[in-house]
């Protein structure tokens, strides 16, 4: 399962919100991220959960991946809330 990285960047006088995606999550994660934003500003705060199937599933239709990648077994349900994040994206952009 993916994990979901919750950035606050913080830019002159703004926050400015990132998102990021990581199989896992350590300190040494979160050093590269720093680095990753240096140039836009300081991670003021950050925030680790875990994505949801359906989120999984509606990102990987938006990156293009196919129904059969789904990395969940088929008994299981998180393979069918995968599915239906998928299947949402394709019916919402078709």
């Amino acid at each position: 399962m993916a994990l979901k990285v919750h950035l606050e960047i913080k830019t002159d006088e703004s926050f400015s919100p990132r998102n990021e995606y990581v199989d896992s999550f350590d300190e040494a994660q979160l050093n590269i991220l720093k680095e990753k934003f240096d140039a836009e500003g300081r991670v003021h705060s950050w925030l680790v959960s875990e994505e949801l199937p359906y989120d999984e599933g509606y990102r990987a239709a938006m990156d293009g991946e196919a129904s059969e990648k789904n990395p969940y077994a088929e008994h299981f349900w998180k393979h069918n809330e995968w599915w239906l994040g998928w299947d949402a994206y394709h019916e919402s952009n078709d």
